[in-house]
């Protein structure tokens, strides 16, 4: 008797959760179809890619019931991975506007849809391929532009301490300096020998030193040294 009632009672648990991971609710299929795609809509693509991933893992695909579900099932699927893909491409293209933190972008806004990308790798893999390749695309020309516009500003802030006639040794002693006067970050006041560093050495001690913000130093009037 206890037996007989156990087994039932695996066997109803089993049903329901068949049920719950393979049934399309009216209201699921509603809100990936219409509703707008933000964040609420990752947990919708979830359920959708956990009942997808249900069917696959426990190769259940061939049951009459699934069978009946594919159609409804492909035509969702499809639904999604349009618009899914609209909206990757559309926050890609916000990368592109001038002055956009790309960083601030990438940790706060992208990383909350990975769900999306998860969906696609697993049913459609050629849109994820796709996506990816102009992703890289994109960072690879955003980072180009933004390294080369630093480094033009980065030009602009520094000081060539030294000139042509700062030898060892010249022909005309007149004209070698014996100390330097320019004024930059990170020369030492106490040493300006033209034979010195000038601790600008200890540029090697300071690797983790956050980078140098262009336009507070230029408005700042700072100057800097090659190194």
């Amino acid at each position: 008797m206890n037996i007989s009632l156990n087994n039932r009672r695996t066997f109803q648990k089993s049903l329901e959760k068949f049920i719950d991971s393979v049934l399309l609710e009216p209201q699921l299929i509603s809100d990936i179809c219409n509703k707008a795609v933000d964040e609420k809509y990752v947990d919708y693509i979830k359920d959708l890619n956990d009942k997808l991933e249900y069917i696959k893992e426990n190769n259940i695909d061939q049951y009459a019931t699934v069978k009946e579900l594919e159609p409804e099932l492909t035509k969702l699927k499809n639904k999604a991975c349009q618009r899914v893909r609209t909206f990757i491409i559309h926050q890609l293209e916000l990368l592109k506007k001038p002055k956009t933190n790309i960083q601030m972008i990438q940790e706060n806004v992208l990383i909350k849809y990975n769900v999306f990308l998860e969906f696609l790798k697993n049913n459609y893999i050629q849109v994820f391929i796709e996506l990816l390749n102009l992703y890289f695309e994109l960072m690879g020309k955003l980072l180009y532009h933004n390294f080369k516009y630093y480094n033009n500003e980065m030009n602009k802030l520094c000081v060539d301490i030294y000139t042509k006639t700062d030898v060892l040794l010249s022909e005309n002693p007149n004209i070698l300096r014996t100390q330097i006067n320019t004024k930059a970050e990170g020369i030492q006041s106490d040493n300006r020998s033209i034979y010195s560093s000038m601790g600008r050495e200890n540029v090697l001690n300071n690797m983790e030193e956050p980078p140098i913000i262009t336009h507070v130093a230029a408005t700042k009037n700072q100057r800097f040294l090659l190194e």
